[in-house]
């Protein structure tokens, strides 16, 4: 959600521990037109329209999409909390304490009850409204032929 209206993206994103991510962004036939790498240290960026550049880290940039930091914060915040969901008995929801952040202020993940995997993450603004919502249409763990690059050089 911006200032000038509202972009949805398709997305594939790729984590390896202990803090290797990667973020593809697909266009409309499904191809990637974007891509995001960090390796911990140092961040990629590739991009049809504008190449490749390799840059200091943005993992603090990136936490707002990505499950695995949403549960680094989780565990370390001593604000957050767990509960069913008021609009879905058959999900958990976790909210992550306030932050300092204006656009970043707090974050909500829904887990299904059964499957016990992410269905969607919403990072919320001071004021309470929706700035990114992340809907997981399929979530795999430990995939077998899991072979991303991470490479940011």
């Amino acid at each position: 959600y911006g200032n000038k209206g509202n972009t949805i993206y398709t997305m594939r994103q790729f984590y390896e521990e202990p803090d290797k991510f990667r973020c593809e962004v697909l266009n409309d036939a499904g191809e990637t037109e974007n891509v995001f790498v960090s390796d911990g240290g140092k961040t990629k960026i590739q991009s049809i329209k504008f190449g490749s550049r390799t840059i200091a880290d943005v993992q603090e940039q990136m936490d707002y999409m990505s499950v695995n930091e949403f549960f680094t914060h989780y565990f370390m915040d001593g604000d957050a909390a767990a509960e069913t969901a008021a609009d879905s008995s058959e999900d958990i929801l976790l909210k992550l304490g306030d932050s300092s952040g204006r656009y970043r202020f707090s974050q909500n993940l829904w887990i299904d009850e059964k499957s016990l995997m992410p269905k969607r993450l919403v990072t919320f603004d001071r004021d309470g409204g929706e700035s990114l919502s992340v809907v997981f249409h399929s979530f795999v763990i430990n995939h077998k032929d899991f072979n991303a690059d991470f490479s940011v050089e």
